[in-house]
């Protein structure tokens, strides 16, 4: 007797196939000595990013949500694309840059941002000094090229 569930009829392709190559993945993405390629590498890479912005962007859009006084609606996804840009290997000066220089409307907006930033990171670690400490390193490590 032939089930709706059987590999045929699935639009994908062979449904068995998908999932050994998915659990092999997800091994050798858990295994820490297993050799990975470039590809792989890339797309471990990409699924942590995706972690990253999945957790805190929205976490910080909501923040600045519940603050109209200081960031106006309007900068508010200037604001996220910032954290997208940041989260996923772009450079956020470059990234503004692209798109126009920072205008005097912005300035609390970015402020807030990094503020927020700043807070979210340090609950996540839940060490107040966190943040401060991850920038100063950045910073210490930029000087030294």
């Amino acid at each position: 007797m032939s089930s709706p569930c059987d590999p045929q009829h699935a639009p994908a392709g062979d449904v068995g196939a998908a999932l050994m190559m998915v659990d092999s993945r997800l091994k050798a993405i858990y295994d820490a000595k297993t050799p990975t390629d470039a590809e792989q590498k890339a797309l471990t890479d990409q699924f942590a990013a995706s972690d990253v912005i999945e957790r805190v962007v929205p976490n910080v859009v909501v923040s600045m949500c519940m603050m109209p006084r200081s960031i106006r609606p309007e900068v508010i996804p200037t604001m996220a694309g910032l954290l997208v840009a940041a989260g996923t290997g772009l450079s956020p000066s470059l990234w503004r840059k692209r798109y126009g220089d920072w205008t005097a409307d912005e300035m609390n907006p970015l402020e807030a941002t990094a503020f927020l930033l700043a807070e979210h990171i340090n609950r996540l670690t839940d060490d107040r000094d966190f943040a401060t400490r991850l920038i100063t390193e950045a910073l210490s490590r930029a000087d030294e090229r």
